[in-house]
């Protein structure tokens, strides 16, 4: 794990978090600012209703219409959202736009094997929407998302891969001290397994190999200021969405 990928996990912004810059999209798959009021106060960021780890999906009897995405974008049929992203190996650190990145050094969309890790702002900072901020990006509507939900996800080329949710949860942000406090305390149990667990996302967020997996990453929980912590970024948790492909790639 490079010290990139892991500042990565912790996304957020310094003052926004992978706070969660998402901004919802009409049913058109032109991405465009439709910014819903804020549902969550300054000190926190929205968690799943229902957690869920590696469910099973049968694909739809019908898939619908197949939206037409410009090229590196995402959109969410079930919850209208939407949201372009670039390269990149770190998010802006100021929280003003829709738009998140492809981490750089995951797989590109489309991928035979391993995971395209897609992170934004879970909010807008103050300032860009209104005075106080905290209205909801699209990233931000993640965690609305159910079992087995289409998400459309258009490669450089445009190209559009449909995959089903499969998983939703929260996990911490990223802690690089952890393994140091561990080796320090090597009887502390509640260290190892906060270090089993903060490995096993790490395994699953930033893998190369195996299935194929587009995977969208924002922020969620409590602000740092809320629970202590002296981390990177505003929020305390990391909002994980990993979906698995469809055999159709249109």
């Amino acid at each position: 794990m490079t010290k990139k990928m892991a500042r990565l996990l912790a996304t957020g912004s310094a003052i926004s978090a992978l706070s969660a810059i998402a901004l919802f999209i009409t049913p058109s798959p032109v991405i465009e600012k439709t910014v819903q009021a804020p549902t969550v106060t300054a000190h926190s960021a929205p968690e799943p209703k229902q957690s869920f780890m590696d469910v099973k999906c049968d694909p739809p009897v019908d898939m619908g219409q197949i939206p037409e995405l410009s090229p590196m974008s995402w959109w969410a049929p079930a919850i209208n959202a939407g949201a372009s992203f670039t390269p990149g190996f770190t998010l802006p650190v100021s929280a003003a736009t829709n738009d998140g990145i492809i981490y750089s050094h995951s797989e590109e969309v489309g991928a035979a094997q391993g995971v395209s890790l897609l992170v934004g702002h879970v909010d807008y900072e103050p300032g860009i929407i209104s005075d106080s901020g905290g209205e909801l990006t699209a990233w931000g509507q993640l965690h609305e998302l159910s079992k087995c939900d289409l998400i459309f996800t258009a490669d450089k080329d445009g190209k559009v891969i449909a995959t089903q949710l499969t998983s939703l949860y929260v996990a911490p942000q990223f802690d690089e001290t952890l393994e140091q406090k561990t080796a320090d305390e090597p009887s502390n149990e509640e260290l190892q397994k906060q270090l089993q667990k903060q490995r096993e996302i790490q395994s699953r967020v930033f893998r190369s190999a195996g299935p194929y997996t587009i995977t969208l990453l924002t922020c969620s929980g409590p602000s740092v200021a809320d629970v202590g912590g002296a981390f990177q970024f505003r929020y305390s948790n990391n909002l994980i969405a990993e979906t698995n492909p469809i055999d159709w790639v249109y």
